[in-house]
């Protein structure tokens, strides 16, 4: 038995953004599911709702996902555009415990999802896009699923355009907050927290 503090190294000037990259590459040497977040919307009723959303890319000044336009979480993002989002980090040697929490605003992304990112999905992201052009709709699964074996035969017959459909949108998550979180092994673990101030990053450790 034994105990420690772990703690996070922050280099002198560290943007949080480099170090939630640095956190993802070291992630992804060890995992080779997608990257995902947790996302919670809240519209002008005051209701939460949260689902994990899948990682498209980070950009100088935030975090890019793509959605269905026709979409609760939209239509929420919409009516009040803060938002919360929460990186779980699970390593698979169970001794590593990771979280990156994030507040902040979404914004449209102005520019259509280019063809060669439409391209990199997989098959079943395709699918998904031509087959939902609105989420959270009530469906028959039988009938959901006829019509989704139909136009998987027209796609592999190369009848359908693979082109993005329109109700495919990309957000970006513009960052003000962050809070890292690292334990190993029997470590009490710390707590990184960064704020945006007059386009400055700051940091503090926090207890945890």
């Amino acid at each position: 038995m034994s105990s420690k503090l772990a703690k996070i190294e922050i280099l002198p000037n560290q943007c949080p953004l480099d170090l939630l990259k640095d956190w993802i590459d070291d992630f992804r040497r060890y995992n080779t599911v997608p990257v995902i977040f947790n996302l919670a919307t809240a519209g002008n009723s005051g209701d939460v709702k949260n689902r994990f959303i899948v990682l498209q890319n980070l950009t100088e000044d935030g975090l890019v996902f793509n959605t269905n336009r026709n979409s609760p979480k939209v239509r929420q993002m919409e009516e009040n555009p803060k938002v919360a989002a929460c990186f779980p980090f699970v390593y698979t040697d169970g001794n590593t415990l990771r979280q990156v929490r994030i507040e902040g605003t979404a914004e449209k992304v102005k520019t259509k999802i280019t063809q060669e990112t439409f391209n990199s999905f997989p098959l079943y992201v395709k699918m998904r896009a031509f087959l939902i052009p609105e989420q959270s709709v009530e469906v028959q699964w039988d009938d959901l699923n006829t019509l989704h074996d139909a136009l998987l035969a027209k796609v592999s017959r190369n009848e359908v355009e693979a082109n993005p459909p329109e109700h495919l949108v990309e957000y970006k998550i513009v960052p003000k907050t962050f809070d890292f979180y690292h334990s190993h092994d029997e470590e009490i673990a710390d707590r990184v927290f960064f704020k945006c101030v007059s386009g400055i990053w700051t940091h503090t450790h926090l207890t945890a």
